[in-house]
């Protein structure tokens, strides 16, 4: 519950932001923890306001990037995957890059190389988008 304010006090970039929110079971939850956290410090309510809009700012464009469509396990099974032991690792890649904001068509694409790269191969029987 503190680190987001360590993170703000650090000047950190929206990734870092991005990768705490994504662990929180409930990321507008814990800036709520931060902000009693640092109120309960003594920091006078005027001066946290403007972490609290840099944290709130970082926790709407979590929402969005989150919001948007990103690569899903069906989507590799309609490209001719089969679930395996590089199927888990793929899906991680691919939610990085749906939290570096990249689109699903070219989280995809690069997903399917990360496969490939990695010795998983399609069915070919399967039809690729």
């Amino acid at each position: 519950h503190m680190l987001p304010n360590q993170l703000a006090a650090q000047n950190a970039g929206p990734k870092s932001f991005y990768r705490l929110l994504d662990r929180s079971v409930s990321p507008g939850d814990l800036l709520l923890l931060s902000k009693a956290d640092a109120l309960g410090s003594c920091v006078p309510e005027e001066e946290y306001a403007k972490t609290e809009g840099m944290l709130r700012e970082h926790l709407a464009r979590y929402r969005e990037l989150m919001a948007r469509p990103g690569v899903k396990g069906m989507d590799l099974i309609a490209a001719g995957f089969r679930p395996g032991k590089a199927f888990h690792d793929a899906l991680e890649y691919a939610h990085r890059m749906q939290l570096a904001g990249v689109d699903k068509k070219s989280a995809m694409a690069q997903t399917i190389a990360w496969l490939k790269q990695h010795g998983e191969q399609p069915d070919i029987s399967a039809p690729e988008d």
